[in-house]
């Protein structure tokens, strides 16, 4: 499949990973909210305010840094020069989901950082559970980003691999 691909099926292919991302924070927030009308809130506001105060800047400086790192990276696979190397590897239908996983990872990273420094100079229930369902979310799209770079790297070694395998058999 290339970029170009006139396929809709293939190019929705690689909304699947990045719309996981986005959507678990709301799922976080669902079930706090489920929990809370339970009985048993996991609420941050049950928690001294001045130790509140330390996790919010904890996850503010945690998810700024974090945006760096997700920014520069993607900044740099799309700067990447048009070799034929490259060329393969960005033909990888995995290539164009590791690109928006990263895109969502940022966003939620970027989300994390606004609600915490809110969180910190305005105190409040909704807020104590949208900041770290943000962080949960951006976890997780770090951690797949990471994964399916892996994968990628692992096909594109093994295809190189089997290919000078084949030419010296022949």
């Amino acid at each position: 499949m290339s970029a170009a691909d006139p396929n809709p099926a293939h190019r929705r292919s690689g909304v699947l990973w990045p719309s996981v991302t986005l959507a678990l924070p709301a799922a976080f927030a669902v079930l706090e909210w489920s929990l809370r009308w339970l009985g048993h809130p996991i609420d941050l506001s049950t928690v001294n305010y001045s130790h509140r105060g330390l996790i919010y800047s904890a996850l503010a400086g945690t998810a700024g840094g974090l945006l760096g790192l997700v920014l520069a990276t993607l900044a740099i696979l799309l700067a990447l020069p048009d070799r034929p190397i490259i060329k393969k590897l960005r033909g990888f239908s995995g290539w164009r989901s590791l690109e928006y996983t990263l895109l969502a990872s940022a966003l939620d990273l970027f989300l994390t950082l606004v609600l915490s420094l809110v969180a910190l100079g305005w105190d409040s229930g909704a807020l104590g559970l949208l900041a770290p369902a943000e962080a949960v979310g951006a976890g997780l799209g770090i951690l797949l980003s990471g994964c399916m770079f892996a994968l990628i790297v692992a096909i594109f070694e093994r295809d190189a691999h089997q290919a000078s395998g084949a030419g010296d058999r022949s």
